[in-house]
């Protein structure tokens, strides 16, 4: 069954599942919290690389603006975990990743 969703739509599976519109890499991109696990999936919308956290292959976003402002969104969420689906469970401080990532794009 097909099933549309929005941003902050909540669904029942896992305890509670909010539906974050992450678009910047793909217009209707989006990443899922998990507010039971305080876990954050981000799909495509950042990457591990080298240990850190990266935006999914810059050169290939649609919308690079879109994609930082993306992650001003998930430091929105109380997360003590990030899933990316590229390199996985992320080891470390997520919310100080995120906060350099933006500071690393902001300075460019």
């Amino acid at each position: 069954m097909d099933q549309k969703v929005t941003h902050g739509d909540k669904l029942p599976w896992c305890g509670g599942i909010e539906v974050i519109h992450t678009p910047g890499h793909m217009p209707g991109h989006l990443s899922l919290y998990l507010a039971g696990t305080k876990t954050l999936i981000t799909g495509d919308a950042v990457v591990i690389k080298d240990g850190k956290l990266a935006i999914a292959n810059p050169q290939y976003s649609l919308d690079l603006d879109a994609a930082i402002g993306s992650l001003h969104r998930l430091l929105d969420y109380d997360f003590e975990q990030i899933v990316c689906y590229h390199g996985g469970l992320f080891s470390g401080n997520g919310r100080e990743a995120l906060h350099e990532l933006i500071q690393a794009y902001k300075k460019r």
